[in-house]
């Protein structure tokens, strides 16, 4: 992609409720535009791997095949990869609650049989600390 990110337009074309729907859909359109010769990615989206062509690609990556086997990070490398995520180098510094990518939708039921819903735990304790005060 390089410098070109900004020449791409992103149209949202439906909204899913469910994961698998929304793969279901994408699956379909891909197929729909191969087939009229407008796909330009996702060109492996729909294509189903043979049972032996699973086992010979996991068979290349056992044991001593695999490309790290008996390789270690030395601990200079280690630091250097740990420093590199740290503070604002993180993809995740600053974000919380929703932005956050490990932010999951939650719901606090109560004995009186209320509720309240949040798009995370953060948002969902900070609704709580307000219906207290």
């Amino acid at each position: 992609m390089g410098n070109n990110i900004n020449t791409l337009e992103v149209y949202v074309l439906k909204y899913f409720s469910e994961e698998q729907e929304a793969y279901k859909y994408e699956e379909e359109l891909t197929k729909f535009l191969k087939g009229i010769g407008h796909c330009r990615c996702n060109r492996n989206v729909g294509a189903k791997q043979v049972v032996e062509t699973k086992r010979k690609l996991s068979e290349l990556n056992k044991g001593s095949k695999k490309p790290m086997y008996g390789k270690a990070f030395s601990n200079e490398h280690k630091k250097k990869l740990s420093d590199s995520r740290k503070g604002e180098k993180n993809h995740l510094y600053g974000k919380s609650g929703a932005v956050h990518s490990s932010s999951k939708p939650i719901e606090a039921v109560f004995p009186d049989g209320s509720s309240i819903q949040s798009s995370s735990k953060k948002e969902l304790a900070d609704k709580i600390k307000i219906g207290m005060v």
